[in-house]
């Protein structure tokens, strides 16, 4: 995650000569929500769980687990927009 991050904040900073500076931003916007879902949702969701069983927070992780399985796609087909337009 945090090279994720790293290569997000990199190509803002300099951007591949031809890429829509939207999209990217759009990149780091959700791998801010995949942060913060993970820190505000997740973590505390596995801390209750480390105590013992807890099917209601089993289901409530699943759930809250989605959010960032959409996030994490979203950005993988941005990364496949962005290498096309960069090919083009």
């Amino acid at each position: 995650m945090i090279t994720e991050l790293g290569t997000a904040l990199a190509l803002l900073v300099v951007p591949p000569l031809g890429l829509g500076r939207g999209l990217l931003w759009l990149g780091l916007l959700l791998l801010a929500l995949i942060w913060l879902s993970t820190a505000v949702l997740l973590v505390p969701l596995h801390r209750r769980l480390s105590g013992g069983r807890d099917l209601p927070a089993v289901r409530r992780l699943v759930a809250c687990n989605w959010l960032r399985t959409v996030a994490w796609s979203g950005r993988g087909w941005l990364a496949l927009a962005l290498l096309a337009e960069a090919v083009r």
